[in-house]
């Protein structure tokens, strides 16, 4: 699933592994847009193979529960107060911000809608991602709000 939402004068994008590494943003993007990737991978799994040409790259590795499971690891605050903080610091100078996983479905839609609700305060974006990850969204959310003291 690819969808994207306008973010101000910025776009958000959720896509799966797969179309991510496809993306060429020296050429995809328009010349001189200033394009970000947040790049989830799961855990125990090579990092995506991206194309060079991005502003700025920020990986994570966690695994798509909404929990703590026996063998999995889920995201966490420690990682979403990092990622916040990297979101509030680049957001303001990015035209384009894709955020993947591997299927594009639950964890990178869970950012996009957190991401999407906080600074546009839209608060039915989730409907445009079904399955987004409950946990991952709730701690962006926390983690965002808690930059700030909104």
């Amino acid at each position: 699933m690819t969808s994207s939402v306008t973010l101000t004068s910025r776009t958000c994008f959720a896509v799966s592994r797969g179309t991510a590494e496809m993306i060429h943003p020296k050429t995809v993007f328009p010349p001189k847009a200033i394009s970000g990737l947040i790049s989830i991978s799961t855990t125990g799994y090579k990092n995506a193979p991206l194309e060079d040409g991005w502003d700025w790259i920020y990986r994570l590795k966690f695994d798509d529960v909404d929990g703590e499971q026996k063998g999995y690891v889920p995201f966490n605050k420690v990682v979403a107060q990092a990622l916040a903080g990297a979101i509030k610091e680049r957001i303001d100078h990015c035209d384009f911000l894709i955020v993947h996983c591997d299927a594009g479905i639950s964890r990178s839609p869970a950012i996009v809608v957190a991401i999407l609700e906080y600074f546009t305060g839209d608060k039915q974006i989730y409907k445009r991602y079904p399955n987004y990850n409950r946990l991952v969204y709730k701690l962006i959310m926390e983690a965002l709000h808690g930059c700030d003291g909104r």
